[in-house]
C-alpha cells in the first residue's frame, strides 16, 4: 500500500512541478492567449486532483476495513496515469 502510494504521489508530484515550470516559462512570453484554461487544466489542475485522490486513497487505506477500497483506488490512480502521461508527452 505505501509503495503504490509512493509512486504515486512522486509521479505527480514530479508532473506537478514540471507543469508549472511549462506554464510560468510560458507566461513569461506574454503571448496573448497563453497559458489558456486547457493548458492549465491538463498540465497542473488534473495532477493536482490526481495527487489529491492518491492522499486520499492512501488515508482511507490506513483504516483497517477499508484497506482494499484505498489500494483499488491506489491502483486505479497509477492505470489512469499512463494516458495522461501519453497525451503529456506528446503521444510518443
Amino acid at each position: 500500500m505505501r509503495v503504490l502510494a509512493g509512486i504515486n504521489v512522486l509521479l505527480l508530484g514530479a508532473f506537478i512541478w514540471i507543469g508549472r515550470g511549462l506554464l510560468s516559462n510560458l507566461a513569461e512570453r506574454a503571448v496573448p492567449g497563453y497559458p489558456n484554461h486547457g493548458q492549465m487544466t491538463y498540465y497542473l489542475y488534473f495532477p493536482i486532483g490526481m495527487l489529491t485522490l492518491a492522499l486520499s486513497a492512501y488515508a482511507i487505506g490506513r483504516v483497517r476495513k477499508l484497506r482494499y477500497v484505498g489500494l483499488s483506488i491506489e491502483f486505479l490512480v497509477l492505470v489512469v496515469f499512463a494516458p495522461f502521461y501519453l497525451g503529456y508527452t506528446g503521444g510518443m
